[in-house]
């Protein structure tokens, strides 16, 4: 079997190959994962929110090998954990959605896209 030529999709070894395009059925072990790491999300906003009422405005951002405070910074920095994380989960889950536009070693085909 022959895949159409199509002008727009990558190249394999030169040779361009359409990609299947195809909706990979839920897994009750992927939802779980992403209700695991949403309830880390949900933690580490928790974590920061509470800890924003708490501490003082000037906070230690770096500690030496002796233990001893040597940095110092804005409060702000709390929420850097929290939205990067919230970057990386969007984006993966956003990715995660189209896997016909991954980049793979093999070429995809329908028979071999459920593998």
């Amino acid at each position: 079997m022959s895949l159409p030529y199509i002008a727009n999709e990558p190249k394999l070894f030169g040779i361009i190959y359409a990609r299947p395009d195809i909706v990979i059925p839920g897994f009750d072990s992927a939802q779980m994962l992403n209700l695991s790491a949403l309830v880390g999300l949900v933690g580490l906003f928790g974590i920061a929110i509470h800890a924003w009422s708490t501490l003082p405005d000037t906070i230690p951002v770096h500690f030496g090998f002796d233990g001893q405070a040597n940095g110092w910074g804005s409060k702000k920095v709390l929420w850097l954990l929290p939205i990067v994380g919230l970057a990386i989960y969007g984006l993966l889950t956003f990715i995660s959605r189209y896997p016909n536009t991954f980049n793979y070693l093999v070429v995809i085909t329908e028979q071999n896209a459920l593998q």
